[in-house]
């Protein structure tokens, strides 16, 4: 069994997800996924994203689960992802191909947390493809270092886990760091992380890029 899930909490996100939860749910109608949008807050005491590590009990209940940011736009030709990582890796985007911007919070958990001397490897967590056998990535026995929210944490667990990765490219998760334009031709996933692709609220970027997806939500 497999799964798409999404965290959406707050209602910045709740505006973005009336774009892009749309698409979600039928990109998992056209893979024969399961959808699930996590609302509820189960770890208040850390930064939101840190909520993604709900999906240790979802793993529970699934073979396999795609995970993705609420400001991610999935086109509707996109391919079965799951089709595309190979079993037993765990699926993400290396943005360190692209660049080096995260070099520093690399250097700063290794000071906070045994060093695993890891240099460079970094992959962007708005986009991930986790194995049941992946949950101990989402143990906070780990620790729970904030730098990028929990985005750098989970690179250190990976590392130190040694769990292999399949760089699913940006072709799933086109970044606007990578300086890459977006285009139909080479990208799937558009993720509007940060400030994403543009100016003003990202809800307004995306149905600004996207005017198909408008009738979803009120301006």
């Amino acid at each position: 069994m497999t799964a798409v899930v999404t965290l959406c909490i707050g209602k910045n996100f709740g505006l973005i997800g009336k774009l892009t939860h749309s698409l979600f749910k039928n990109y998992a109608e056209k893979i024969q996924a399961d959808f699930h949008i996590i609302r509820q807050r189960k770890f208040s005491h850390l930064p939101i994203p840190f909520e993604k590590y709900q999906l240790f009990h979802l793993l529970k209940g699934y073979d396999r689960v795609l995970f993705l940011d609420t400001d991610v736009v999935v086109r509707p030709d996109s391919p079965n992802i799951f089709d595309i990582v190979p079993e037993g890796c765990f699926g993400a985007y290396l943005t360190n191909t692209h660049s080096r911007c995260h070099d520093k919070s690399i250097e700063e958990i290794q000071k906070q947390l045994p060093d695993l001397t890891w240099k460079n490897d970094y992959f962007n967590s708005g986009v991930m493809v986790l194995n049941r056998e992946h949950k101990s990535l989402l143990n906070f026995d780990h620790g729970t270092f904030e730098g990028f929210y929990e985005q750098t944490q989970l690179n250190y667990n990976l590392q130190k886990l040694q769990i292999p990765l399949y760089d699913i490219t940006y072709k799933f998760n086109h970044v606007e760091l990578i300086g890459v334009p977006i285009s139909k031709r080479s990208t799937f996933f558009i993720h509007y992380a940060g400030p994403g692709h543009g100016q003003g609220p990202k809800h307004y970027q995306i149905a600004k890029d996207f005017p198909e997806l408008r009738p979803f939500v009120n301006f």
